[in-house]
C-alpha cells in the first residue's frame, strides 16, 4: 500500500524514472493490471498525464506525458540491466536470489551521485544475514513504541519479552495444569481464555479489543534503536502483534510449536517471517521460553548446595573458557565464568572456589595429550563429546549381567604419553559423553523444565551479552538419515559456542553425581 500511494504522488509531483521490482514477472503483471493501473486511472492528476501514444502505455510499462517512465516487473537479471533509475521499489526481497538486491540498487547509481535517488524496500521477514536482513541491520532501525494505557510507559515489543526477574510481559498466556492436559499438551480453549497483553512495568492487562489497538496507533511513535546506522537508510519494523488479534497469534504460534515437535519447522518459520516480520533463524525455534535470572550472592554459603563443578573448554593457542556452577537437588547457580590463558589460571580458579579435583572437567578435543597431562597432574577429568545418543553399560544384577543405556560412556583412561617411550606409565580418567542427549537436557533446564537453572548477573553487560550470545550459538535442528527419517542434531554455524559447551559439561557432571536423572531408557528427547 505504501508503494501504491507513493507512486501516483511521484508521477504528478516529482517525476523521475521509476522501477518497481516484484517477486516475479507474473506477479508484477497481475499487480499492474489489478492494482497499479486502476489506481493511476482513477487518480485525476495521473490520468491527465497518460500518453496519447498507445505504444507508450503497456500492461507493465508506461511513459507518461511528462517524460516519466514507470516499469513494473520481476527481479530477473535481464530486467535490472542498463536502465538508470531515480526511484526504486523492491517488493518481497526475502525470496529474491542472493545478490539480486545489489543489482537493483546499482540502477540508481547516477542519481545517487547527486543525492536525488530514493529506494523503498518492502518485505516480510526473510532469513538471518540474507540481503534483506543485511540492509535492515545497516539502517537506523525504527521500532514502533506501544503505550501502556494505564501508566503511559512506552515499550518496544517483541514476541518474547522478559522482565529482569525472568517473568514474561507483552502477549502472555497461562502455562500450568489448567491449560495443559495430563500428557502436557495444550488445551487450546483454556489457553485462549488466558491470553492477554501485560505492561512491562506496571503489569496492567490490556484487553484484546479494537480499542486497545486504536489507542496504540494513536499514542504510538517510532523510536530509533540503531543510532549508529547509516543516516540515509531508514528501516521501519511493524510486527503483527501491534494490530492483530492476540488470540489468533497465540493459537498460530502454539500450533506451529506442535508441528515442530512432529519434525516440521515450516509453520514456525512462517510465523516469525510473516507475523513478526523477522528474519528466520533456526535458533528462534529452540529459544528458551523462560529466562531464569535471579539475584544471589555468589560468595555466600548456600545451604542447599550439594556439588560444585568447574568445566573448561580448551581452545588452540592456550585459550580457556570456563564456567563454575553450584548444584543442589532443585536448583543450579552460576558462580563464575570467563576466559583465561593459562593452566595456572585454572588451578587458581579451582582453589578460589574450593572445587574438588575430580569435579573439574576439561574438554580434550584440542591438544588432547596436553589436556591428559594436566589432568594426571591435578586429578582432573578429561571429557570428550560424541555424536552417539547413548552408551551401553553392563550391570550385574544378582548372578546375571544386564545392560542399560546412559548419556555417558564407562570411564576410560587417557594416556598423555601415548605413542612415546613412556606410553602406559600413567593415566587420567576420561569420559566420553553424548552431545545430543546432554545438550537436550541442558536445553530443557534453560527452558525451565526441571531443576531451576539460574544465573545472577555477575559481570559487565558486555560480558553477559557475550555469554548469552554463545549460549544461543548452538541449537538443535532436524536432518534426514539415510532412511529418510528425521533426526535431531545440534548445530553451531559460528563455532562461537564455548560457554555452551562448558554448560553442557556442567550438566554431564550433575548427571554423573545423580543430581539430574539419566533417563535415556525412558525415551528422553529435546521435546519431551
Amino acid at each position: 500500500m505504501l508503494a501504491d500511494m507513493w507512486v501516483p504522488w511521484l508521477i504528478a509531483n516529482d517525476p523521475g524514472p521509476l522501477m518497481w521490482n516484484m517477486q516475479t514477472d507474473t506477479i508484477a503483471t497481475d499487480h499492474a493490471e489489478t492494482r497499479a493501473m486502476p489506481i493511476f486511472e482513477n487518480c485525476k492528476p495521473v490520468r491527465d498525464l497518460f500518453p496519447k501514444d498507445r505504444s507508450k502505455k503497456r500492461k507493465t510499462e508506461v511513459i507518461f506525458a511528462n517524460g516519466m517512465p514507470v516499469y513494473i516487473q520481476g527481479p530477473s537479471i535481464g530486467n535490472l540491466q542498463s536502465k538508470g533509475i531515480r526511484y526504486l521499489i523492491n517488493d518481497e526481497i526475502w525470496i529474491w536470489k542472493a545478490g539480486r538486491l545489489a543489482d537493483a540498487l546499482a540502477r540508481t547509481a547516477d542519481f545517487e551521485e547527486i543525492q536525488s535517488s530514493t529506494v523503498l524496500n518492502v518485505s516480510q521477514g526473510g532469513f538471518e544475514d540474507d540481503d534483506l536482513d543485511t540492509a535492515w541491520k545497516s539502517s537506523t532501525q525504527h521500532e514502533w513504541l506501544i503505550t501502556c494505557l494505564k501508566c503511559n510507559h512506552q515499550m518496544v515489543v517483541k514476541w518474547s519479552n522478559y522482565r529482569k526477574d525472568g517473568t514474561r510481559w507483552g502477549i502472555v498466556w497461562d502455562d500450568d495444569e489448567t491449560t495443559r492436559d495430563s500428557r502436557g499438551n495444550w488445551i487450546m480453549s483454556r489457553v485462549m481464555d488466558s491470553v492477554r497483553f501485560e505492561c512491562e512495568t506496571c503489569g496492567h492487562v490490556h484487553s484484546d479489543s479494537p480499542r486497545t489497538r486504536q489507542e496504540w496507533n494513536r499514542l504510538g511513535d517510532y523510536k530509533v534503536i540503531n543510532p549508529d546506522g547509516n543516516p540515509r537508510v531508514h528501516g521501519y519494523h511493524w510486527p503483527s502483534m501491534i494490530h492483530r488479534n492476540f488470540k489468533k497469534l497465540v493459537e498460530k504460534f502454539l500450533r506451529s510449536k506442535e508441528a515442530l515437535k512432529r519434525g516440521s519447522l515450516e509453520p514456525l518459520q512462517e510465523f516469525f517471517q510473516k507475523e513478526m516480520a523477522e528474519p528466520w533463524s533456526e535458533m528462534a525455534a529452540f529459544e528458551p521460553e523462560t529466562q531464569q535470572v535471579v539475584e544471589y550472592d555468589i560468595k555466600s554459603d548456600w545451604e542447599d548446595e550439594k556439588y560444585r563443578f568447574l568445566t573448561v573448554d580448551k581452545q588452540i593457542e592456550g585459550e580457556f573458557y570456563y564456567v563454575v556452577r553450584a548444584w543442589g537437588i532443585h536448583e543450579s547457580r552460576r558462580l563464575d565464568y570467563g576466559r583465561v590463558y593459562s593452566w595456572a589460571d585454572l588451578e587458581r580458579i579451582q582453589k578460589e572456589f574450593k572445587i574438588q579435583p575430580n569435579h573439574v572437567g576439561i574438554d580434550s578435543g584440542y591438544d588432547t595429550k596436553e589436556v591428559y597431562w594436566y589432568c594426571c597432574k591435578n586429578g582432573w577429568i578429561a571429557l570428550k563429546g560424541e555424536d552417539d545418543e547413548s552408551f551401553t553399560h553392563s550391570i550385574k544384577r544378582g548372578k546375571k549381567m544386564d545392560y542399560v543405556r546412559r548419556s555417558y560412556a564407562p570411564v576410560a583412561k587417557g594416556d598423555p604419553e601415548k605413542g612415546g617411550k613412556h606410553q602406559g606409565s600413567r593415566f587420567c580418567k576420561m569420559i566420553r559423553w553424548s552431545n545430543p542427549t546432554i545438550k537436550n537436557r541442558l536445553k530443557r533446564l534453560r527452558d525451565g523444565r526441571g531443576a531451576r537453572y539460574v544465573n545472577a548477573p555477575i559481570k559487565s553487560e558486555a560480558d553477559e551479552l557475550e555469554y548469552e550470545r554463545q549460549m544461543r550459538a548452538e541449537y538443535p535442528t532436524f536432518i534426514k538419515d539415510r532412511y529418510g527419517r528425521k533426526k535431531l542434531i545440534w548445530k553451531c554455524p559460528s563455532g562461537n559456542n564455548h560457554y555452551f559447551d562448558c554448560e553442557a559439561e556442567q550438566v554431564l557432571f550433575a548427571t554423573l553425581a545423580d543430581v539430574l536423572i539419566d533417563s535415556i531408557d525412558e525415551g528422553e528427547s529435546v521435546d519431551s
